[in-house]
């Protein structure tokens, strides 16, 4: 692919209107309501397979896979966290379930509910109130390291990684 194959990226002044809000405002009149129509979807389609070989390439010049370099991306550019530590905890609490549910003191049977998997979130966060973001996002790569394929130097920057925060997560544990 050749930079002049990509559609024209927007500047950064095209995120707003004449009005001065920005692009997704509700009172905004530019913003579309409702379900987006099968062309703008294909050419979404088109752009977004665009961006995926963007990642990839730089990725590959890099040694990086290119899911780490869209995590870069979006911690970077991104105003929300696409994978923000509820959505990581319910993940972790499903493969921990016991362990967790031994936080509260409730007796739970059978399925838990969604309110006692949140009294749940909310005793980890009481228990390691400095160190659950880190904690969880050390899981969630590790996860991801037990699922990725690739080459072997890219798993092992990954592991290398994944190491790294686990140690500086045990040290900040340890100082607390």
């Amino acid at each position: 692919m050749q930079e002049s194959d990509l559609l024209p990226l927007p500047s950064t002044g095209e995120h707003k209107t004449e009005s001065g809000r920005h692009d997704g405002d509700d009172k905004d009149p530019t913003y579309t309501h409702g379900r987006v129509p099968d062309v703008l979807m294909d050419e979404f389609s088109e752009g977004f397979q665009q961006v995926n070989d963007i990642f990839t390439k730089l990725g590959a010049s890099r040694g990086m896979p290119w899911q780490q370099v869209r995590d870069h991306y979006n911690r970077q550019y991104s105003r929300t966290n696409s994978q923000n530590a509820w959505n990581i905890y319910t993940a972790y609490f499903v493969k921990h379930k016991e362990t967790e549910l031994a936080r509260i003191p409730d007796n739970v049977e059978g399925t838990p509910s969604r309110a006692d998997v949140k009294k749940c979130y909310e005793c980890f966060k009481d228990d390691y109130p400095d160190t659950y973001i880190e904690i969880l996002e050390t899981w969630k790569e590790s996860k991801e390291l037990e699922d990725m394929g690739g080459t072997v130097a890219q798993r092992q920057q990954l592991f290398n990684k994944a190491a790294k925060n686990l140690d500086r997560t045990v040290s900040i544990s340890l100082a607390s």
